[in-house]
């Protein structure tokens, strides 16, 4: 089978939700430029960019071309590795369908879902996709006397 054109598109397909995906002939993502509209800066040569301070990702969500902003802000994020939108008012649902669509619109397998950590409390009262992080669970975690000053202890092992 040839790759696509770079007017050919794949479909990708999840429970609920049905997107396109827009491909370059060598199948990787294309930009559409959708982002560009918005004022955003690079951190670092390296890794980071940081759009505009009052820029919302529900209004990125709601808006008429969201599939296109969305799909930009996942290839966006697969090259640059961060990026940051300060002071966000967004909900716990709205988080969860911006992860949703941006595995979606990258390509993720129909058959995948959000991410549940391994450590997130067993029938947390906020889903299995949420993990909380907070100081109070590291002070919980020391006080037990199993903590350890070196965060790096608790994270990797040898």
């Amino acid at each position: 089978m040839a790759p696509p054109t770079a007017t050919e598109t794949l479909v990708s397909t999840t429970a609920d939700a049905v997107s396109s995906l827009k491909l370059t002939p060598d199948r990787r993502l294309k930009n559409s430029g959708a982002l560009d509209k918005y004022p955003h800066s690079t951190v670092t040569p390296a890794i980071g960019t940081e759009f505009a301070p009052g820029i919302q990702l529900v209004d990125l969500l709601k808006a008429e071309n969201s599939d296109d902003l969305i799909r930009d802000l996942a290839l966006l994020v697969s090259q640059r590795g961060v990026v940051f939108f300060r002071n966000q008012d967004i909900n716990i649902d709205q988080q969860k369908e911006l992860g949703q669509k941006l595995g979606v619109l990258s390509g993720k397998p129909a058959t995948s879902g959000l991410h549940v950590h391994p450590l997130t409390p067993a029938f947390s009262e906020l889903g299995d996709e949420i993990s909380v992080i907070t100081s109070e669970g590291r002070a919980e975690y020391e006080a037990t006397g199993s903590g350890t000053k070196l965060a790096s202890q608790g994270w990797h092992a040898e």
